[in-house]
C-alpha cells in the first residue's frame, strides 16, 4: 500500500494489514479521513513536545527529520482529494 493514494485504500485494507476486526476500526474512527485526523492531531502533539529544551533550529531540524521520515504518510494523505471515501 505504500504507493496507493489513501482514497483507494480501503477500510478493510487497513483493518487487514493491522490485524483488528472492522468493528475495533469503527469503534476508534468514524471513516478514513476521521483516521488520517487523528494521526495528523497525534503529530501535532507530537510536535508540540519535540525539541523542548532545545534551540528552534535544532527543534525544526527535528520536526523536518520526522517528515522525511514519514514521507510515505505524508504524500498519501495530502494527495489525496477525495473527500468522501
Amino acid at each position: 500500500y505504500e504507493k496507493s493514494s489513501i482514497g483507494k485504500i480501503t477500510v478493510k485494507d487497513i483493518t487487514d494489514t493491522c490485524g483488528i476486526s472492522r468493528q475495533t476500526y469503527y469503534r476508534h474512527f468514524q471513516d478514513k479521513q476521521d483516521l488520517v485526523i487523528g494521526i495528523l492531531k497525534n503529530l501535532n502533539e507530537s510536535f508540540e513536545h519535540m525539541g523542548t529544551g532545545k534551540t528552534i533550529y535544532e527543534a525544526l531540524i527535528n520536526k523536518l527529520t520526522f517528515i522525511q521520515k514519514e514521507k510515505l504518510f505524508f504524500t498519501a494523505a495530502f494527495k489525496n482529494d477525495d473527500q468522501t471515501t
